[in-house]
Order: C-alpha cells, then sequence, then structure tokens
C-alpha cells in the first residue's frame, strides 16, 4: 500500500518518513512502557481505590476517623526559640533573651536552646557566632 502523498513510498518503508494509521480501537499506551516493565513510573504509590466488594475489605477502617494530635511541647519550644534567636541576631540583647527564656517556661527543654543557639550561630557570619559566643556564658549562672 503506498502513500497517498508520497506516491511510491510504502508503510514502513525505512525511507519513507510516514508513520503508520493507528487503529482507533487501541489503546495509547501513556508512557507506561512496553515489553519487560511493570507500568507508569509511580504508579506502585498511588493508593489503592477501596473497593466494598473485595474480600479483603475492612469496614473499620471506614469508622476511623483521623484526630490529629497536638504538637508536642517541644516542638513549640524550638520554634519560639528559634524567633528569639532570631530577634537576638538583629538587636543583640542579651536581657531580651533572658526575660524571654523563663517566659517559655520549659526549663527542662534548656539544652536545646544551647544546640540551636550554636548551631544557627554556625550557619551565619562571624557577627553572630560573638553574639552567642557572649550570650551562653552571660546566661549561664542564672538563666541556663
Amino acid at each position: 500500500m503506498s502513500s497517498p502523498s508520497k506516491p511510491g513510498i510504502k508503510y514502513g518503508d525505512r525511507h519513507s518518513g510516514v508513520k503508520a494509521p493507528t487503529r482507533p480501537d487501541e489503546p495509547k499506551k501513556g508512557g507506561a512502557g512496553g515489553k519487560g516493565t511493570w507500568g507508569v513510573a509511580g504508579c506502585e504509590v498511588k493508593g489503592s481505590v477501596t473497593d466494598r466488594n473485595d474480600p479483603n475489605y475492612d469496614s473499620e477502617e471506614d469508622s476511623r476517623l483521623y484526630v490529629p494530635r497536638p504538637l508536642p511541647p517541644i516542638v513549640n519550644f524550638k520554634s519560639n526559640v528559634q524567633t528569639v534567636l532570631d530577634e537576638f541576631f538583629v538587636s543583640g540583647d542579651v536581657e531580651e533573651v533572658a526575660r524571654a527564656l523563663p517566659e517559655l517556661g520549659q526549663a527542662e527543654f534548656y539544652h536545646e536552646f544551647v544546640k540551636i543557639a550554636v548551631s544557627r550561630a554556625m550557619e551565619r557570619h562571624d557577627r553572630e557566632r560573638e553574639l552567642v559566643s557572649s550570650l551562653l556564658p552571660s546566661l549561664y549562672p542564672e538563666v541556663l
């Protein structure tokens, strides 16, 4: 069978550049691979649709509701400490930090304050490192 636009060239001929017509009843692959592949990348990650007629269907799973738990106090403490440290890096006011830490009211997490202060200072410039190196000794006897 020759191409109507180019006489003498058959479908599938190496030099034709003409694609064979696709049948309308054949589904498109959609990038799902070919021989030896298992489907589209990421298809194993997608959740399965729950079918009530499935023999493995568990009706108790439908009745479970997701109730979000409150954040642990350490998470709130860490976020508040980061805010206090951001203000400290701008102002350099040691007394403000000495007032803010007891207001957080969680003395059992003060070791986290030291850890966050040192790590955030090391990520910044020399000025912030110097500020933290002067902050920690001044807080140690009374606050920490």
